[in-house]
């Protein structure tokens, strides 16, 4: 029971955004989806690309290098609000004429929300020593994505493959009593599959399109999800001698992702008979706990050059998942038309995730006439590791595992800022090229960036802009490509939807010192 509730969190799970990739959830795309992203910071940072780790002296960039921290000479509060505007469009991989669904999604929330707290040593070499605390967005799951249209497999594929018995090799089922509760047992207590062996001994399941391999099937869904990821952060930073600044911060992570699933096919005409249609619902709930803490450093060994390192450390997360199916399948009867309902228990899991550590290299040349700064992180989602707890399942732990370190590589992604002072105002632009982390994938994510701010003796006021085209694939259902009748052709194969998506993102933040 718990290693079939597992297998199904797996597989329901695979249907969550990750950026740029394949919709996966509590699967190996989980090393991209809580990957620990950058905080969304402040307006001023992410008006300069996000570059800003070695500039120091603005909350959003505590969060990239915790030593910017000591730079700090006044205390200061700040918050922000940011606005996203995803647009594209979805299409169904398959006929040509298939039709493509727009999205367009827009959501306002808090962005940070801090507090500086700067004093000053009576003596010695120490110039500042500051204490930080505050809240910060990381990431937003809202999205709401529909498809339709006509391509080859069939998620009744997916249920036979689940129902086969792996300790055999002529494709013989489970019995009836192991089958997946939240899979294959629905299919088979709606009559999706049924047995066709006229042995006693031995069960061959079959569905009602075995008959129809590699033929385009109807089919659509509507996919929505809700959640957010955030931290409350404590650091404390020192600058000794304005030449070398030192910070440390903890960070609390939460995070909180709904999904629920509609999937359907269909039968557009009598050329499937018996098939008719079915529809395949599920619901996810994650809720996401977790730690891990920065190092930082800047070094100034010139008032105009400064360069920054800081190591993330690994984060610590605990997860929970809580998840139901149900499936509704029709077939034409001897007679009539006949339907059949069935619902999964409630299941529910808990396991860890281990996110791999980052490094950020930046540096910055600061003058009268303004600054220029980048920021160079290197990061490995291919260390990504889960731990399953009270040994549950752990030869399906080590396939994930292995299929993080064989699906990712090792990235290098660039940031480039530049701040131009005008009297009070400040003219921000910057812009980021992020590879994807994908070992078959050698396609570079641009971003561009753009803000305004005002600088007053203790107010400051500062909008910031962001622009990123990107572009998502989703696999409505996963399959091992099962040859089922043995021609050496794959007959359980994966739909794909193909995405082409443009994100805008902006912050306005207000802060005041003294």
């Amino acid at each position: 029971m718990e290693s079939n509730s597992l297998r199904f969190c797996l597989f329901v799970s695979f249907f969550i955004f990750t950026g740029e990739a394949v919709m996966n959830g509590q699967s190996s795309s989980d090393a991209l989806r809580y990957a620990d992203p950058r905080v969304l910071g402040t307006a001023r940072v992410l008006g300069t690309g996000s570059a800003f780790g070695a500039v120091g002296a603005d909350q959003g960039s505590i969060g990239i290098n915790p030593a910017g921290l000591a730079l700090f000479r006044k205390s200061d509060l700040s918050v922000g609000l940011f606005h996203d505007n995803l647009t594209g469009e979805y299409a169904l991989q398959g006929a040509s004429n298939n039709s493509s669904g727009p999205l367009q999604e827009r959501r306002t929330n808090l962005a940070n929300l801090g507090m500086v707290f700067a004093s000053r040593p009576s003596r010695g070499n120490w110039v500042s020593s500051n204490f930080y605390i505050g809240y910060n967005n990381t990431a937003s799951f809202q999205q709401h994505v529909e498809f339709s249209g006509v391509s080859d497999g069939s998620i009744l594929h997916r249920f036979l493959e689940n129902a086969r018995d792996p300790a055999y090799q002529d494709g013989r089922g489970l019995p009836s009593d192991q089958l997946d509760e939240f899979e294959s047992k629905l299919a088979y207590e709606t009559g999706a599959l049924f047995d066709i062996s006229n042995d006693s001994t031995r069960i061959f399941y079959s569905n009602d399109l075995i008959e129809h391999l590699h033929e385009n099937i109807p089919k659509s869904g509507v996919y929505q999800q809700s959640g957010r990821q955030s931290n409350l952060s404590l650091s404390y930073a020192a600058n000794y001698r304005e030449k070398l600044m030192i910070g440390l911060s903890l960070d609390f992570i939460s995070a909180n992702f709904k999904l629920d699933k509609q999937y359907s096919e269909y039968a557009s005409s009598q050329s499937l008979n018996p098939f008719i249609d079915l529809r395949f619902s599920d619901f996810l709930a994650t809720d996401v706990n977790g730690v891990k803490g920065n190092i930082g450093l800047i070094y100034k060994p010139f008032n105009s050059i400064r360069f920054g390192l800081s190591w993330h450390t690994p984060s610590v997360l605990r997860l929970q998942d809580k998840f139901n199916t149900s499936l509704t399948y029709r077939f034409l009867g001897q007679s009539s038309i006949e339907q059949y309902s069935s619902s999964s228990p409630d299941g529910i899991f808990d396991y860890r995730l281990i996110v791999p550590s980052r490094w950020i290299f930046s540096t910055a040349f600061i003058k009268s006439f303004g600054l220029v700064s980048i920021d160079l992180d290197y990061f490995s989602p291919n260390q990504t590791r889960f731990k399953f707890t009270d040994g549950i399942d752990l030869d399906y732990q080590d396939q994930l595992n292995a299929d993080i370190r064989k699906q990712y590589k090792s990235v290098i992604q660039t940031r480039l800022g530049l701040e131009i002072p005008i009297g009070h105002l400040r003219l921000r632009a910057g812009s980021g090229f992020i590879p994807s982390p994908y070992k078959n994938d050698n396609e570079i994510r641009n971003s561009w960036s753009g803000g305004l701010g005002y600088r007053g003796h203790s107010f400051y006021l500062d909008l910031g802009y962001t622009t990123l085209p990107y572009k998502e694939a989703l696999v409505p259902f996963s399959t091992g490509n099962s040859d089922f009748n043995n021609d050496g052709r794959p007959d359980a194969v994966e739909s794909v939807v193909q995405s082409k998506l443009h994100q805008q993102h902006w912050i306005l933040t207000m802060g005041f010192r003294f």
